[in-house]
């Protein structure tokens, strides 16, 4: 176990500099060593790890296998946390592999878990996810209210770690609403 777990946490080194494939491979023997002695929460964590290698390389059919794999044990364990990043994580693969409705289905699962386990920043990415889905489908009058939402929400934490970021891409789907 020790072992999968340092591969695992090995990953992010690797892929933070640039070596994906190493990474990639990390990745697939901590889970095949968690499979090997039934860790089927660390299994789906290490996952998520390689799910999000293949988000940010693109590989987004790759990535919808490991999440919605790792999704399954998330529920089954009922770890709200990882559940509100797996769905956040699910929104933006089904975003782009052209598929808005079930981006939307996930963002909006993203949304009730964050919101059940009291992240605002969680529920203001998740509202943003929402809206893109919705700006994605040409669904254009849900888009304002969940902007609304999210600004709303975003004003009392705006000096907070990673806020800037959020408000920058409120901005961005404001200005593809208008």
């Amino acid at each position: 176990r020790q072992v999968a777990w340092s591969l695992s946490n090995l990953g992010p080194a690797l892929r933070a500099s640039g070596r994906n494939d190493e990474a990639a491979a990390c990745y697939e023997r901590a889970i095949a060593i968690l499979d090997d002695i039934d860790d089927r929460v660390h299994q789906a964590a290490a996952r998520t790890n390689l799910g999000n290698l293949y988000l940010n390389t693109d590989q987004y059919e790759a990535a919808r296998v490991m999440y919605e794999q790792a999704e399954q044990v998330f529920r089954e364990v009922r770890d709200l946390v990882r559940l509100a990043s797996i769905t956040t994580n699910l929104s933006l693969v089904y975003r782009q592999l052209g598929e808005p409705d079930r981006a939307a289905h996930y963002a909006d699962a993203s949304v009730h878990f964050n919101r059940q386990i009291g992240n605002h920043n969680g529920v203001i990415n998740a509202l943003n996810c929402l809206a893109e889905a919705h700006l994605d489908a040409n669904r254009d009058d849900e888009v304002a209210a969940l902007l609304d939402e999210a600004w709303t929400l975003l004003q009392p934490v705006q000096d907070e770690p990673g806020a800037a970021l959020l408000l920058t891409d409120l901005r961005a789907n404001q200005e593809r609403l208008a």
